[in-house]
């Protein structure tokens, strides 16, 4: 009997042991990005990148800017709960953007700030939308959402296949230019 107890303790020690390697793996080997991401981060004639240690900086070039995601954070994915969770710590913060995404707890819903959630009918991480309904509790009452017909997890960045993810049935040009309107009107409400 000893020895079938020794027998199992090991190989549940070497199964936990296993597990946690697997993970560490996976952990350490996030999606890369590719496309249009890496060219998003060159300047051009319209658009100043500046890359410093802490974070990456987009200016316009032609004039100065007095709304953007330094004023306003969002993100997409667990990009967007870090978003809320800087949000909760910045009283100044008048505004979040979650792109498939939400925040994760209540901490914002007892101040006056305003959010927008955009996300996918072929959302396979967000469970086609469940998510973000089950989250909304967590969400002002007065938060915009918005939901684009045929977009999934994955185009709302580009870094390729995301497990899980549904094929989505617009282009990713068409998703991310959705997007990129829906989140300037957002705000644009602020612009000074």
């Amino acid at each position: 009997m000893k020895k079938a107890l020794k027998i199992v303790g090991i190989s549940l020690a070497l199964v936990v042991v296993l597990s946690m390697a697997g993970f560490f793996i996976w952990a350490m080997n996030p999606s890369k990005a590719r496309g249009v991401a890496l060219s998003a981060l060159q300047s051009d004639e319209m658009v100043r990148v500046t890359e410093t240690q802490d974070y990456i900086l987009f200016e316009p070039v032609a004039e100065k800017a007095t709304v953007g995601f330094i004023f306003y954070p969002g993100g997409h994915s667990l990009g967007g709960v870090a978003s809320a969770w800087f949000a909760a710590k910045h009283p100044e913060i008048r505004a979040v953007v979650f792109w498939a995404s939400y925040p994760a707890d209540d901490t914002l819903l007892s101040r006056d700030i305003k959010m927008l959630s955009i996300y996918g009918t072929e959302d396979g991480g967000l469970d086609e939308g469940r998510k973000i309904e089950l989250y909304k509790k967590f969400q002002p009452k007065d938060t915009v959402f918005y939901e684009i017909k045929g977009a999934n997890h994955g185009q709302f960045a580009d870094y390729g296949p995301q497990p899980g993810d549904k094929p989505a049935t617009i282009s990713q040009a068409e998703q991310f230019d959705i997007t990129a309107r829906l989140t300037a009107d957002f705000l644009g409400q602020w612009k000074e």
